[in-house]
């Protein structure tokens, strides 16, 4: 078993203020998937916000892009959709046993292309991408990468390839930069958290592209 925190929604954002911008039609979904994201499964947990946050104003900042329109076109589902909590803990505090024990690491800033696994359902891995704390550098996924378990990043990420993994994603650092790109199907199904002392998430996406479906049963299979 791991230390694991677990996110309190299908994205939880422990870093404010928050900068949210969507184009397309992303989807956030806290309804509870079976753990391939394929079908709602409500018998196993109960609904999770689609995304948390610190602060009353980054949750106004959030359901800002779900208006519609242009550029407001967030599919956002939960109960309720967006919710402040501050319970998640820092995930600050068990990075230093994943990079001690991780299974696979990206310590280059660029581009991670081609096929590529990163554990399976019966054999979850730890993956540590570290992409250091400048936000203009950015470790982006363009290939086709399947993993289960853990994917911790320092610094900023851009998924844009045919990414589909499942189990737990955290983004810590000062400043952190989450990009969903248009180009590709880039799917998380378990749980994200964002954590920092301040977080840019950009979700691109049109209809099944750019999605991260809340999922207890992934979350169990990553610990």
């Amino acid at each position: 078993t791991k230390p694991f925190p677990i996110p309190q929604g299908a994205m939880t954002i422990k870093a404010s203020p928050v900068t949210f911008n969507t184009n397309g039609k992303p989807t956030v979904d806290g309804r509870n998937y079976d753990s391939s994201g394929t079908t709602i499964d409500s018998s196993k947990c109960n609904t999770k916000p689609g995304i948390t946050v610190i602060t009353p104003a980054d949750s106004m900042t959030v359901m800002a892009q779900t208006t519609g329109g242009p550029g407001h076109e967030l599919q956002l589902f939960g109960n309720p959709k967006t919710k402040v909590d501050t319970t998640t803990p820092d995930p600050a505090a068990f990075i230093d046993e994943y990079e001690a024990n991780a299974d696979y690491i990206v310590n280059t800033p660029g581009n991670v292309s081609g096929s590529l696994t990163v554990g399976t359902a019966s054999a979850p891995a730890i993956t540590v991408c570290n992409a250091g704390e400048d936000t203009s550098f950015s470790i982006t996924f363009t290939g086709n990468i399947t993993g289960w378990g853990i994917l911790a990043v320092n610094g900023s990420i851009v998924f844009k390839g045919g990414v589909d993994f499942h189990g737990l994603v955290i983004c810590y650092g000062r400043n952190n930069v989450v990009n969903f790109g248009e180009l590709g199907t880039p799917k998380i199904v378990g749980g994200v958290i964002v954590a920092g002392s301040a977080a840019s998430i950009t979700l691109k996406g049109t209809g099944s592209n750019g999605k991260l479906l809340y999922s207890c049963d992934a979350l169990n299979k990553a610990k």
